[in-house]
Parts: C-alpha cells; structure tokens; sequence
C-alpha cells in the first residue's frame, strides 16, 4: 500500500477482507468504481444495468462493508498494529545512532519494549485468543438466546440449549482459523443441528405392502394439502400412493382432497361420511386390489385437542398399524405447536413431524422446540401453498434460519476450508445481526452518512464534481 491514497487503501482493505459478504454484482461495481476508476456510464455499460443500479450496488456494498468494519474493528487495529511498527522501526534507527549519544539507551530500550508490548496486546486482539474464556461465550450466547427467542424457540428449550453451549465452549480450544466469536458461534451452530437430528430422517416404510402412513394434527395446519404433497414427493421417488379420506367432520374435506390429488394426478380414496375406521381399512384393502404400496390416510383435525378426537385417531392407529404416524404442525404457531406436538405424541406415539407455512416470517423456532419436547425427528418442511413446495429437512438449514446468521456461518466454512496464515487475520470477531438474512446481503442498514467522514462511497454528483 505504500504511496495509494489512505482513503483508497482503505476501501482495498474493506473489500479484501469483507468482500466475501457482497454479492457478485456488488463487488464488480464497487471494485469498478474505486479500484478501477470507472465513471458510472461505463460501469453501466460494462454490467448491462442502468447508471442508478451501478449506483445502488457500490452504495449498498460500501454500506454493507462499513458495517462489518463498525462490527470487527478490523482495520482500525491493523492500523494500530502500523502505527506501533512504524514507532518500533523509528526506534531501533535511533537505538543504532545512540553510540553517537543522541539519546540515553536504556530509555530507548524501555520506549521500544512498550511498543511491543502495545503491538502483542493488538495482534492478540486480532488473531483471537488459545482458549476460550467466560466473556467471550457470555457476549455471544447473550444474542445467540435472542435470536432464538425471536425465532419462536420455547424458553425452557431456550435456557436448556444455552446451559449446554456454554458447558461445552467453556475452555474449548480457539481453531488458528476463527476468532473466539466465530468459535462460540460454530458451537452453537453444531449443537442446534445435534438437537433437531444430526441429518435428515426419511419416511417410515412398512415392509409388508401397502405400507401406512397416518397424517396427523391439529385443524389448519395444512395436513390435506400438505398430505398430498408428500404423496407426489414419494411417486417421484418409485411409489404408488393413494389418498384416503378419513376426515368426515370438516365441511369439503373429502372434496378438497380429491380436488388436490385431480392436480397431483394422484388416486382418492372415500367413502363419504362414515365410521373413519372402517374408511382407513377399506382404504387399505383398496390398495392391495389396485397396486398402491403407499397409503395416506387424512385424518380429522379439531382447533383444539379433546379426547373425542384423540380417541378416534387411536381407534384408526389399532386398526391399520401405521409405518408411519406423521404430525403436521404449523411452524407459525410457536408454542402451541410445541403444546399440541406433545399431545399428540403423548397419546399416539408419533414418529415424525412436518412443519408447514415455513414460507412466511416464521423463522423455524417450533422446529427446535418440537424436537426438544417430543424427541421425534422433523421430516419434512412445507415451504408454500403451491403444491411443488415441500422439502425434505434438513437440520443444518434450519439451524442457520434458527439464528439468523446465514453469513457468519458461510464466513466461518470458508475459514476452515481456506485458512493459512494470510487469510486468517481478516476473518474476527462477527457478532450475530439478528436477521434472518444479514444486512450485508442486502445493501446493509442504510448508513449513508458516512460520506461526510471520507469513508463511504461518494454520490455519483460528488464525485463528478470532485
């Protein structure tokens, strides 16, 4: 960097250590402007957008990078660490000339062993510390309880995840990679995808044909549809489904599944308003004659539980022995769906659970919390209303959505992944955003007011004009 502009190195540095956050776009454009001196027209012309998106990306990825400076302080104490170089080499020029008495050695000497001194202190700072100490889980297990709080996690979950984060990162190594942030956040990240299962858990398949799978839950969490969905999800993988319908309360219910699987292309089973035991076991007897190795069997759903309904799905789970019970749940309901998760286990023993409307602001809390209070694993994940839109689970994915911190996790990967001795002193200290997709993303917290101090971006008249 010698003899480039302070205020051009600078923006080198933000960009070298925290391009990582910015999208391609951005970083062309900004990289275009400041590195390349490339007019707005020209950046414009060269990107194939319009001299306003140049603009808003450079602005959105000056903002997004003065952010992460605000957060690690990274450069200020690389140029801490400068200032003390510069100091030190000043001395020992002097120390060389102090035969010719320009000053007393000692004093020097003294002088010289603060700067390194003052030097260790900052380098400590920037690489991170051996271990682990209390204050640096404390800081980051104080956001990483918030996060999961605002995710909708149950507080007793909350303070249980927490207890055992903590026993488990006090006096943990720091990997040479990360900082003691980064390394708490890693262990959280572990842990969440420990608790909801490690790896993804698959349908319970019977070996004797057909085999059962039981749909469960309460009324509107989504089992018709969501039902019919994992029916289309398995035909694809080589099964024959077939749809019954043993809902015979809820207005339109056997209308509304034979209107889903006319759209699926998949066969509905019903025999109007009956006894549900005796649909799910013709239903059975159905498949056998027609060569369905999966049945789906549409349960009743109340708002509420009570023992009416919970007597009828026991009848239904005596009658057929399902492979599968599988628990519907909408993941926007928070705690009452941690409540009625263990009901329903409590009386029927369910062996996995689907979570639906994950496509809203829910930010997967029940997912954690489920799982914590049943010990059954998630299976699957209902991401929106059209009927393509299932996904199987996937722990770590929902870990991530959990806390909100998608970036810090992908920075923390690509330390490990990439690390030498170069690459590592970039990668400190991030603290958790707090948002489900971080700032850095999308075009950071708006602080513009930095163009007073020199740092930010300049507006495209400002810079024309200067």
């Amino acid at each position: 960097g010698e003899g480039m502009p302070e205020d051009r190195l600078r923006r080198s540095m933000l960009l070298d250590y925290y391009g990582e956050l910015l999208t391609p776009r951005q970083r062309e454009c900004y990289e275009l402007h400041y590195n390349d001196d490339l007019s707005l027209s020209e950046i414009a012309e060269q990107c194939g957008i319009s001299r306003q998106g140049a603009w808003d990306n450079i602005r959105r990825a000056g903002e997004a990078l003065e952010e992460m400076e605000e957060k690690t302080g990274l450069i200020r104490r690389l140029s801490e660490t400068e200032r003390h170089l510069r100091h030190l080499r000043h001395l020992l020029k002097e120390m060389k000339a102090c035969t010719a008495g320009s000053r007393n050695l000692d004093a020097l000497l003294q002088e010289a062993e603060q700067e390194v001194a003052g030097l260790l202190k900052t380098s400590e700072k920037l690489r991170g510390k051996g271990r682990l100490t209390a204050g640096d889980i404390k800081e980051v297990m104080r956001e990483v309880r918030l996060a999961l709080l605002e995710a909708d996690v149950s507080y007793k979950v909350v303070k249980d995840f927490t207890k055992t984060v903590t026993e488990r990162a006090s006096g943990a190594e720091v990997l040479e990679a990360l900082s003691p942030a980064q390394m708490v956040v890693k262990i959280v990240n572990e842990e969440l995808c420990s608790l909801m299962g490690g790896e993804n858990q698959k349908l319970n398949i019977s070996s004797k044909s057909p085999s059962v799978v039981m749909l469960v839950g309460l009324q509107g969490a989504g089992k018709t549809t969501n039902g019919a969905k994992l029916a289309a999800m398995m035909r694809k993988q080589g099964k024959r489904p077939l749809l019954a319908a043993c809902d015979i309360y809820r207005p339109a219910a056997i209308k509304q599944l034979e209107t889903v699987g006319a759209q699926l292309d998949i066969p509905v089973f019903q025999m109007g308003q009956t006894d549900p035991v005796e649909i799910a076991k013709a239903a059975i007897e159905h498949a056998k004659k027609h060569g369905n190795d999966l049945v789906f069997l549409d349960t009743a759903g109340r708002l509420h539980i009570d023992e009416d309904l919970m007597n009828e799905l026991c009848a239904i789970r005596d009658a057929v022995e399902p492979a599968e019970i599988l628990l519907v749940v909408d993941a926007m309901t928070g705690q009452d769906a941690v409540n009625a998760a263990t009901a329903f286990d409590e009386k029927l023993g369910v062996t996995g659970v689907m979570l639906t409307k994950l496509d809203g602001d829910a930010r997967g809390g029940a997912a954690l919390s489920i799982r914590s209070a049943t010990g059954k694993p998630i299976k699957f994940i209902g991401t929106g209303e059209k009927l393509d839109m299932i996904e199987v689970f996937h722990p770590d994915r929902m870990a991530s959505r959990i806390l909100g911190m998608g970036d810090v996790l992908t920075l923390i990967e690509k330390a490990e992944q990439s690390f030498d001795e170069t690459a590592a002193e970039p990668l400190h200290a991030f603290r958790l955003s707090g948002s489900d997709e971080s700032a850095a993303r999308h075009g950071g917290s708006g602080r513009s007011g930095r163009d007073d101090s020199g740092h930010g971006p300049q507006s495209p008249e400002r810079r024309q004009n200067g």
